[in-house]
């Protein structure tokens, strides 16, 4: 909030899924930025649901327990959950459901805005990174890997014009930077 209060950034609207850490630093940052616009949750946005991938795919690994989750244990439960396709217990959202949500909800951001708005989206790394591997049209593993190595409170860039989506920055920190505090910068 406070640096799109020193930057004179310009919003319409906000947006973030109904999760509580989305909707908390949404009201955060508008609040701190001065800005009286109107917000919606759209459940779209929600980062998948990490525990139900852990019991179902981790094969023991739990993505809650940083200092022993290794980079190998994420690829292989995200491959076991990728590979099972809609073969899943009742309530386990298939990787091809989630990985095109996000996309779909700012389809939904689109027209629900007039034509020139600047909207915030307030979501997760996941949901950032799938939205970025759609656009990009990046394979399954690179999406994975865009998904470990975001930054928390990164902001991503997109410009919507005519339908078309395009990606103009990517993870940036420059809020976080000028804070001179690397403690603050850390990965999801």
């Amino acid at each position: 909030g406070e640096w799109w209060q020193h930057t004179e950034h310009e919003t319409h609207a906000s947006f973030s899924g109904d999760l509580e850490r989305q909707q908390h630093t949404a009201s955060i940052t508008t609040t701190t930025a001065n800005l009286s616009v109107p917000h919606d949750c759209l459940p779209e946005l929600n980062e998948y649901n990490h525990h139900q991938i852990d019991e179902h795919f981790g094969q023991g690994a739990k993505s809650d327990q940083p200092g022993s989750y290794t980079f190998s244990d994420y690829i292989a439960t995200m491959q076991r959950w990728h590979s099972a396709g809609d073969n899943l217990p009742a309530g386990v959202e298939s990787y091809a459901e989630f990985s095109t949500r996000g996309l779909a909800a700012l389809r939904s951001v689109e027209t629900s805005v007039k034509p020139g708005s600047h909207v915030a989206v307030f979501t997760s790394g996941g949901v950032i990174a799938t939205i970025i591997g759609e656009l990009m049209h990046f394979p399954f593993l690179r999406t994975m890997e865009a998904i470990w190595n975001i930054r928390n409170s990164s902001v991503t860039t997109l410009q919507i014009r005519d339908g078309s989506t395009h990606l103009i920055d990517y993870n940036t920190i420059a809020h976080l930077s000028v804070k001179s505090d690397p403690t603050i910068i850390t990965l999801i």
